[in-house]
């Protein structure tokens, strides 16, 4: 049997079963139709209660990204001042060196007479 066929059979017991309980073709109906609604609350209660935890979860996401983040930001702004730091340091130490071979080559050499 095709799965509508199968659903209205399984529908039909159903409705037989509920009037042989119920006694009437109205009271069955309001009994179904209640049914029904009382399903559809269930499954949208599941749906809000799923789609509050994903909220939960995701914002607990969002957090720990931005304190990531922040730390990454730090981090960054650290490393930039020892480089900085680095740089100026590499400069003083190119003058020192290149004051340190202007004087021993004015003592290996003597000093330059710019007027030969």
């Amino acid at each position: 049997m095709p799965p509508a066929v199968s659903a209205c059979v399984h529908c039909m017991r159903r409705l037989l079963y509920t009037l042989h309980a119920c006694g009437s073709v109205l009271s069955c109906i309001e009994l179904c139709q209640v049914r029904d609604l009382e399903a559809e609350l269930d499954l949208e209660q599941r749906r809000g209660r799923d789609a509050a935890n994903e909220s939960k979860k995701l914002q607990k996401q969002l957090a720990d990204l931005r304190a990531q983040a922040d730390d990454d930001h730090r981090t960054v702004a650290e490393l930039n001042d020892q480089v900085t730091t680095l740089e100026t340091r590499i400069i003083t130490l190119k003058r020192q060196l290149e004051e340190n071979v202007r004087v021993l080559y004015t003592r290996a050499v003597g000093p330059l007479n710019v007027f030969l």
